[in-house]
């Protein structure tokens, strides 16, 4: 089985050896703690000195570039336990734990998407299900996805909280459903197709499968249906609906 095939291989030399792939649980998120243009590529090449002591298998950066720092078989030094360095693939977004889900949406949506075609491969070539998980989750062995967050707090050994509460999990989710679903990430299934539940419902809501548009649908005069119910309510006469494109 070949594994995800990064733009770039910049293997280090930091990491605690080989490991049976049979036994991985989880897809760890992490963030470099990086600002400003650096690559994916700058942090790798940091990260092949020993003197950096820390490792991921691959990066993602806002330009859509990976780079992978250690094979699937090879345990990084990443979430500061052996639990779940041995037992977690880490994929590490150039990027701030503090950053808000908006900067996030709108400033590395080309990191998300990358992000997503790792994570799709990982879960069809290990079974590690497309499913948030929690500390107690990971201290239990329930496989799926987590952060470095939900690391420290399961096994300790860090106080590290990346990749932060605004990293938009459900979107990654979504585009490595949309991928494994036959789709591509760069172009999200419309309404109707398959998609993930968060997709499906974001759909039916606003018309469109992305968060942060808002198409409407033909059926409802290019309404989402909030803009709907509000011009059925302005129509009804009841205090406070509006309808928004009526402009009144």
């Amino acid at each position: 089985m070949a594994e995800y095939k990064a733009d770039l291989d910049l293997l280090t030399g930091n990491d605690s050896g080989p490991r049976n792939t049979a036994n991985l649980k989880w897809i760890i998120f992490h963030t470099t703690e990086n600002s400003g243009n650096t690559t994916a590529k700058d942090v790798a090449t940091y990260q092949l000195s020993p003197a950096a002591g820390g490792s991921y298998n691959v990066l993602t950066d806002k330009f859509g570039s990976s780079v992978r720092s250690n094979s699937d078989n090879y345990v990084p030094w990443a979430a500061g336990s052996n639990a779940a360095n041995i037992g977690g693939l880490h994929i590490s977004v150039v990027g701030q734990a503090a950053q808000t889900r908006d900067v996030w949406l709108r400033d590395y949506d080309k990191a998300l998407r990358k992000s997503a075609e790792v994570v799709a491969k990982w879960s069809k070539d290990y079974g590690i299900p497309l499913v948030r998980r929690s500390s107690a989750d990971l201290k239990a062995g329930v496989k799926g996805i987590a952060g470095h967050n939900e690391c420290s707090q399961a096994f300790g050994g860090s106080d590290h909280w990346d990749p932060g509460a605004g990293f938009p999990y459900d979107v990654v989710i979504g585009y490595a459903q949309a991928i494994l679903n036959g789709g591509n990430p760069t172009n999200p299934p419309a309404p109707g197709g398959n998609m993930s539940f968060d997709q499906d419902t974001n759909a039916q809501l606003t018309g469109s499968p992305e968060l942060g548009k808002y198409s409407g649908w033909d059926q409802l005069g290019g309404r989402t249906v909030v803009d709907a119910l509000g011009a059925i309510g302005a129509k009804l006469g009841i205090a406070g609906f509006v309808d928004k494109k009526a402009g009144k």
